[in-house]
């Protein structure tokens, strides 16, 4: 569902920016948010199972189990990959976040693009990788 509402959210933020403008499209959001947020707290019943407070484990309890569970011993070199991992993810997602904010100044200047076209364009690139992702998926297992 992710992979479709967010190509649709893109194409439609650039239509109602220009439409309606940004303060009307931002009250937007923060309606649906709080209506969100309204039905969840007065309609979702909680059927969490009930705790005693004074067993449930300190943050840095629950922090020390997670850093124990990345480096027990495992067969092979699967902690190492699983190190590994750790580290590279965020020095991977870092510079896409920023390419993105710097990608969408730079069309808009270069290109001279508008809120609607820059929309058009994310919502298909997102289309794209959804499709990508799904042949792969597909194809790959």
């Amino acid at each position: 569902m992710y992979c479709i509402a967010y190509p649709v959210g893109d194409a439609l933020s650039g239509i109602l920016t220009v439409n309606l403008g940004f303060i009307i499209v931002f009250l937007i959001c923060v309606s649906i948010n709080c209506v969100a947020l309204w039905i969840g707290i007065y309609f979702i019943e909680d059927t969490s199972v009930k705790y005693d407070p004074a067993s449930v484990e300190t943050f840095t309890d629950q922090i020390w189990g997670n850093v124990k569970v990345a480096i027990r011993k495992r067969p092979n070199t699967s902690r190492k990959i699983i190190l590994l991992t750790l580290v590279a993810a965020p020095l991977v997602r870092s510079p896409l976040v920023g390419e993105y904010s710097v990608l969408y100044l730079f069309v808009r200047y270069k290109f001279g693009w508008t809120e609607t076209i820059y929309g058009y364009y994310a919502a298909f690139q997102l289309f794209g990788l959804f499709v990508g992702k799904s042949l792969n998926r597909h194809f790959h297992g």
